[in-house]
């Protein structure tokens, strides 16, 4: 059994892969063996194994096993456990879209893996590094990349060898240096061929089809990621099955611009493979493959004219984009600060070397005798004046990176939220534009209608005059209540009309692009348009009690950014209420709740107020949700934070309501209870 057991730990991060299980056979061998595992390093290896071979078949999972992998080896302070966990679980973070974390696990791998001189999965890890850092700070990235091809001739295990030449490669292809990346993808193949490793070789194979992809040589490029897409079905490879089914469809929608007589076909298998990449994307949870697959179906529908399809799609892939690219902006500050505490500690040496210097003019003094001692003496105490100076530098620079940090959080949160209002903004005029028309069209023949009826009113009011034959005609049709039906037929046309009309309004109040000028605006008008744009999440289960001022006129402000932040006190609260909601429900038992508005509500009030001699607004939200713990209380505006799971929420709401209600000179304020629910109160100046 330990000879078996040790085979298998061979095949991954031991040994050289010459017997290599692929994919899902071999996770299934390596899980078979769990159970029998003692509490040892063998099981670190094994668990870190699972966890590094299911990151292309079911990352979720594989955080499992890989989470229990460095448990377990830190628990034994097995070095190299724990070494090749952080290594396996950056895979997986990645995947998942948590880039924090991932670069985390590859700089904690790095660390323990050359503090052991493990110098294959030091490479890779050091190549992770350079791949992570790629978009955020290129000379970082150039560096790691660096030390790994250092590394790669001084590996001794054959798979981590050609696997590591092919992850080079793989490197300079995403820096574009396209010659160097054929050179080294080259040996990675050839070294794959050699030695029989061949999901080695398909994964090369593949990456070559993406290389033809960058020279528009689509026809080979297609060749080659279609031959791996058989590939990694049959080894049931996920994520690689989501991506090559994308980029496939990729290339079919640039064939289909690019020709005429070909087009509808790669049109419709262009669509066909996206839709099947993001079969497989969702079902692993590979979030920028999703975002990809949805991007790519917005444009081939927009291409088709099916302007519906298409805006699905692209909201679908926004909400993607969301999730991916808020952690990715942290990821972006941790490089930036890395970079400026780098600098901080080479000041720190040079503080510390001019320290030294001061010992050793110390030792002579004392050789050369009382006269020197005194001169010493007055140049220390003049050095230690400059050191003190020095110092008070260092810390000074240092706070001053801390508020550099701190405003590049803010101006990422501002950014992240402008690109999103901005292409709401756009997605909303559209809309509001496109539906415009039609209503138009009804409210028309609606007049018509109503026109028309009046005439046909005056021929039956005269029916008694006509002939018997044209009387019996009338009854045989039913039109005496046909003449009653008409009137509220066109009633409920034009009240139709009148709602949709009121809710493209809301659109455009609730998105006007008012970003550098102040107008004056009713804000209830403002509060009542946020309303109408989260009825879909009220609907019948949440009561909306309004208590308006009606002495409060309008008030200067940037009404788009006010309506920004009425939306986010709106949706949090309705979240709030949400979740107190499903916790009522399953303390239940026997039939389910009955949801009534008068059970969760929240309660909106505005006041004129006259505060210190200044007239002031007081707009209040009142929701009896689930309430707030307090220790989380003194971090709720702090960028980043937030208490919902991963891809719901990326903690941007309440800072930027903040820097709004800031910007307006104003204050924002709240209080909460566990179990009774949250008051937020805004108090703004009437200017």
């Amino acid at each position: 059994m330990r000879i078996f057991i040790f085979a298998l730990l061979m095949l991954a991060f031991v040994g050289n892969g010459h017997a290599q299980k692929e994919s899902k056979v071999l996770i299934d061998s390596l899980k078979a063996e769990l159970p029998k595992m003692e509490e040892d390093t063998n099981k670190v290896k094994l668990l870190a194994n699972i966890c590094f071979e299911m990151r292309n078949v079911n990352p979720k999972e594989a955080l499992t096993q890989g989470l229990e992998a460095l448990s377990l080896a830190e628990k034994l302070n097995y070095q190299y456990g724990i070494g090749i966990s952080h290594y396996s679980l950056v895979f997986i973070y990645h995947f998942l879209s948590m880039l924090p974390e991932s670069m985390d696990h590859a700089l904690k791998a790095q660390k323990i893996l050359e503090e052991i001189g493990e110098k294959n999965i030091l490479s890779a890890s050091t190549l992770m590094l350079a791949f992570l850092y790629l978009d955020f700070d290129e000379e970082i990235s150039k560096e790691y990349l660096s030390k790994a091809k250092e590394l790669i001739p001084q590996n001794t295990q054959i798979l981590w060898k050609a696997r590591n030449y092919g992850t080079l490669g793989n490197n300079y292809r995403n820096m574009g240096q396209l010659d160097s990346a054929i050179k080294y993808m080259s040996i990675h193949l050839k070294l794959a061929e050699e030695n029989h490793l061949n999901q080695e070789i398909m994964i090369e194979k593949n990456r070559f089809g993406y290389l033809y992809m960058k020279l528009s040589k689509l026809d080979s490029a297609y060749a080659l990621i279609y031959t791996g897409l058989q590939y990694f079905k049959s080894i049931q490879s996920y994520r690689m099955i989501a991506e090559n089914y994308n980029t496939l469809g990729k290339i079919r929608y640039r064939q289909a611009k690019e020709t005429q007589s070909l087009r509808k076909q790669y049109f419709g298998e262009a669509k066909t493979n996206a839709i099947e990449g993001l079969k497989f994307a969702s079902k692993i949870g590979y979030l920028y493959q999703e975002y990809a697959a949805n991007k790519l179906l917005s444009e081939i529908c927009e291409a088709e004219g099916k302007s519906d399809q298409a805006l699905y799609y692209l909201q679908t892939a926004f909400n993607k984009y969301d999730s991916i690219y808020g952690p990715q902006n942290i990821s972006k500050a941790s490089a930036m600060s890395w970079k400026n505490e780098k600098e901080l500690k080479e000041k720190q040496m040079e503080l510390l070397k001019l320290k030294n210097r001061q010992q050793l003019i110390l030792v002579y003094a004392a050789i050369l005798g009382f006269f020197i001692l005194a001169i010493v003496v007055l140049v220390i105490v003049r050095s230690r004046m400059n050191l003190k100076k020095s110092y008070i530098l260092v810390n000074q620079q240092h706070e001053e990176i801390i508020k550099q940090k701190d405003a590049l959080k803010e101006s990422q949160a501002h950014l992240v939220q402008s690109e999103k209002m901005a292409s709401l903004g756009m997605l909303t005029a559209g809309i509001a534009h496109e539906i415009n028309n039609p209503i138009n069209f009804i409210n028309s023949g609606a007049i018509s209608l109503q026109k028309d009826y009046e005439d046909l009113k005056k021929i039956y009011d005269s029916i008694e005059k006509l002939s018997p034959k044209t009387q019996k005609l009338a009854d045989e049709l039913a039109l005496e209540d046909l003449m009653k039906i008409i009137p509220q037929t066109i009633i409920d046309i034009q009240i139709g009309a009148r709602r949709t009309t009121e809710i493209v309004k809301g659109l455009r109040n609730f998105t006007r692009m008012d970003a550098y000028e102040m107008q004056e605006v009713d804000i209830h008008d403002g509060i009542n348009s946020t309303l109408l744009l989260l009825n879909h999440k009220v609907k019948d289960r949440i009561g909306i009690l309004k208590d308006f001022d009606k002495n409060l006129g309008a008030i200067k402000c940037y009404p788009g950014q006010l309506n920004q932040v009425f939306m986010n006190l709106l949706n949090n609260a309705i979240d709030a209420l949400e979740q107190k909601r499903k916790t009522e429900t399953s303390e239940e038992t026997g039939s389910a709740v009955t949801l009534l508005k008068e059970r969760y509500k929240i309660t909106i009030t505005t006041r004129l107020k006259s505060i210190n001699g200044q007239k002031k607004v007081l707009i209040v939200f009142n929701d009896n949700g689930a309430g707030m713990p307090d220790e989380i209380k003194d971090k709720l505006f702090d960028p980043f934070f937030t208490t919902k799971e991963v891809g719901k929420g990326t903690g941007l709401g309440l800072s930027i309501c903040h820097g709004i209600i800031e910007k307006h000179g104003g204050t924002i304020s709240f209080e909460s209870k566990i179990g009774e629910g949250t008051t937020f109160t805004l108090t703004l100046p009437i200017v």
